[in-house]
């Protein structure tokens, strides 16, 4: 994989080595954010304070996933709302300061994400649509849970008219997983240190 296929000219050839490239380099891409994930998992697995954990999960996917927003929503006590408890990014950092919640229900694509328990693609706002900042695939929720406890979301915003993959969904669901079950044990370590 680390030997670069030659050029040749525009004819079938020409066209059928710019593809194995374009094939090549998406496989190599993805071999880096999985081999970045499991240094994130195994990162998350040793860390037993959970504000720092969620804080680091959200600098390594800006850092290593070029998402230029990324927001770590935790349910309050209630079970009928979240609150963002990381965050990076601009927009995500203020919405951090200011204590953003949202309901856990179908109105926003983190609330719905929680709601149902699974990943969701979705685009965000129609005027940042329609001016062409976004894309209709340009957001990302990820649920944080274990079995049925509902313990958050990885919320994540692509760069200027990136689309989301399922390849991304995978990614991302294999890092929530071990979140979740991170987010957890440190709990559990921090209500047995008291």
């Amino acid at each position: 994989l680390n030997a670069a296929i030659p050029r040749f000219p525009l004819d079938e050839i020409g066209q059928l080595a710019q593809v194995l490239d374009g094939v090549v380099n998406r496989l190599l891409n993805r071999v880096s954010q999985l081999q970045t994930a499991v240094r994130m998992n195994r990162s998350a697995a040793l860390t037993a304070d959970p504000n720092q954990l969620l804080a680091d999960i959200a600098h390594a996917l800006v850092n290593n996933f070029n998402y230029p927003e990324v927001r770590i929503y935790i349910v309050d006590l209630t079970g009928h709302r979240a609150q963002v408890q990381a965050a990076v990014g601009g927009e995500s950092e203020r919405l951090l300061r200011v204590g953003h919640r949202i309901d856990i229900d179908e109105t926003t694509l983190i609330g719905r994400s929680m709601l149902l328990n699974e990943a969701l693609i979705g685009g965000g706002r129609e005027a940042l649509r329609e001016a062409g900042l976004i894309t209709e695939h340009s957001e990302m929720a990820i649920p944080l849970s274990l079995g049925t406890q509902m313990m958050g979301a990885i919320h994540v915003i692509a760069g200027r008219l990136r689309e989301l993959q399922d390849e991304d969904v995978d990614i991302l669901r294999l890092i929530a997983e071990q979140v979740s079950v991170s987010l957890q044990n440190a709990r559990l370590f921090q209500q047995s240190a008291r």
